[in-house]
């Protein structure tokens, strides 16, 4: 990913519902506050599925664009609001009250102000390495 003053420090994934990433991308996240890389309040990730693109502007400004035809098209922009309990080698992931705001073809996300429009906004928590949705799905389910 080309780095802008929009998108430093954003942790990326690809390929993500499809190879069934979240669990890895939230240990990123949990591991860049743990590494000091980022404060528990501002870790930031974006995770693309396959045949999914966000299209970014210089303003930060941003589009998803998807294949015709794809299936589970969609881009995920995650924001940590505290850091993890428990993010200890050898030891299960606990980390609460993440923000995440999946988008599909045609939502609009703004990278300077972590908001967007057309999308849906959910809550993930980890305990003792166990993922749960407020909506009930890890991956959030269909549009709004």
């Amino acid at each position: 990913m080309i780095q802008t003053p929009h998108n430093n420090n954003i942790q990326t994934d690809t390929h993500f519902e499809q190879q069934d990433r979240m669990g890895r991308f939230l240990t990123f996240l949990a591991r860049n506050i743990q590494d000091g890389e980022e404060t528990g309040t501002c870790a930031k990730g974006i995770a693309v599925n396959e045949q999914s693109a966000l299209l970014v502007e210089k303003d930060g400004s941003a589009k998803v664009a998807t294949q015709p035809g794809s299936t589970n098209a969609a881009v995920y922009l995650a924001k940590t609001n505290k850091a993890p309990t428990t993010c200890i080698s050898g030891q299960p992931l606990t980390f609460n009250n993440i923000s995440i705001y999946k988008l599909f073809n045609g939502s609009t996300f703004n990278l300077s102000t972590w908001t967007g429009s057309g999308g849906l906004a959910y809550t993930l928590n980890v305990n003792g390495g166990v993922i749960t949705s407020s909506t009930g799905k890890v991956y959030g389910g269909n549009q709004p």
